[in-house]
């Protein structure tokens, strides 16, 4: 089986009905990552045993993700 991993773009990432699409990858210190999915509404409970990567998913005026220690459900109540 294989897992296809992608970045939305800008235009794909602004709200559509209220709903806002999070980025599935980051990059960190010059590799790819995929983001977990799980971490982002806060139900990953694997912590650094996770094989993905917990950084915040909600897309950035950039196109990128946020990053930051936190997940996408709870960007907008934390401060940056």
């Amino acid at each position: 089986a294989t897992t296809e991993i992608y970045t939305l773009s800008l235009h794909d990432a602004l709200p559509i009905s209220g709903k806002v699409n999070w980025i599935t990858e980051t990059t960190v210190n010059g590799a790819k990552k995929q983001l977990c999915m799980r971490f982002q509404s806060g139900k990953c409970d694997l912590g650094s045993a996770c094989r993905f990567h917990h950084g915040c998913a909600y897309p950035m005026p950039s196109g990128e993700a946020c990053g930051k220690n936190h997940g996408a459900m709870t960007h907008d109540k934390t401060p940056h």
